[in-house]
């Protein structure tokens, strides 16, 4: 993607845009690079990082807020089933999946680079390309995989607006007859 965007970003710039893959730490290791480097007069690597950055934690915040919110809707939710509350358990069900997320993700990274036969000590730049173009497919492939399971799990959450706004007025209603008794 990045050497996609360098060609269309030369083009207009009229000069040739090099791509320099800095893997890790999200953007922090290219930008401390394009910090330290010596100015050429030419910022647009600093708004494209910039920019990146800013998106990308602009949705990990929002998905953050998202996903509490709906174990908030299936904690009230079940209140009216079960008649507890039951925060904890449904919190502490989201640590525990979000470690496993990760563990499987650390699994999964190993099985995919053993797949494809990467070098163990490889250098930038030496990697024989087809190993490279087997990896980007397996990402591809992993990638739309995994989009394609969070877009079914959201389908699987049946609270909307109506149901939601039921569900607030229901256990209110039930406190106020205990507070009656």
């Amino acid at each position: 993607l990045g050497r996609l965007i360098a060609q269309q970003l030369g083009s207009a710039l009229g000069r040739t845009a090099i791509v320099d893959n800095k893997p890790g730490a999200g953007t922090a290791i290219g930008a401390s690079q394009v910090a330290r480097a010596t100015p050429d007069g030419s910022t647009p690597l600093l708004f494209c990082l910039m920019a990146f950055a800013v998106v990308a934690t602009t949705l990990n915040v929002t998905c953050s807020v998202l996903i509490a919110s709906m174990i908030t809707d299936v904690v009230d939710d079940s209140e009216l089933t079960t008649g507890r509350r039951s925060e904890g358990l449904f919190f502490s069900a989201l640590s525990l999946i979000q470690k496993s997320v990760s563990g499987a993700g650390v699994f999964l990274s190993g099985v995919i680079l053993t797949s494809v036969k990467f070098p163990a000590h490889a250098v930038p730049g030496k990697v024989d390309p087809s190993i490279l173009n087997g990896l980007l497919l397996t990402y591809l492939a992993c990638a739309t995989a995994l989009a394609l399971t969070a877009l079914a799990c959201f389908g699987g959450y049946r609270i909307d607006r109506r149901g939601h706004e039921e569900t607030l007025r229901r256990p209110e209603a039930i406190r106020l007859g205990r507070e009656a008794s």
